[in-house]
């Protein structure tokens, strides 16, 4: 696969988002309307829902994961190594997006394959940033090894 900016390469831009809170996920949608690029979102609402999603070969495969860490019936960190595990989606951008500034989650996101990790921004203009961030990172620099790739941890108050 050949990564690089998102933003620059596709259009639209297939994004799924697994996250279980309504509110966040209208939260999401409306900060990816704020960016000024064409966008596909799909929203599940736990991580067997987005790994149901990742294997039916009739959905769109997405060019990049949102994952919330805490959901009911299977963990992100839990999805996120799912997702690693099935070799259509081991390349696919993953960023984490969750409450937890936890040390111990985001050392686990990272070796579980994530590739970004942001703690949820509770203003509407720092989502956009965040999002716009993760959609013109240029990812040929995250592929692989995960283990030898820059991750940014951005939480603002």
């Amino acid at each position: 696969m050949n990564h690089e900016a998102l933003i620059n390469k596709h259009d639209p831009i297939e994004i799924l988002l697994a996250e279980d809170d309504a509110d966040d996920s209208l939260f999401f949608s409306e900060a990816l309307a704020q960016i000024p690029v064409l966008t596909n979102l799909t929203v599940v609402n736990d991580g067997v829902e987005a790994i149901n999603y990742i294997n039916n070969p009739s959905s769109t495969k997405p060019h990049i994961i949102f994952l919330d860490l805490n959901m009911p019936k299977m963990k992100g960190l839990d999805c996120l190594e799912q997702i690693r595990k099935n070799k259509l989606y081991n390349e696919t951008p993953c960023v984490i997006i969750t409450t937890s500034a936890s040390p111990n989650d985001i050392s686990k996101s990272y070796s579980n394959g994530a590739n970004l990790y942001f703690a949820k921004p509770v203003s509407m203009i720092d989502l956009v940033r965040m999002i716009d961030k993760a959609l013109r990172v240029n990812w040929k620099h995250f592929f692989p090894p995960f283990e030898d790739t820059f991750f940014v941890t951005e939480r603002r108050i």
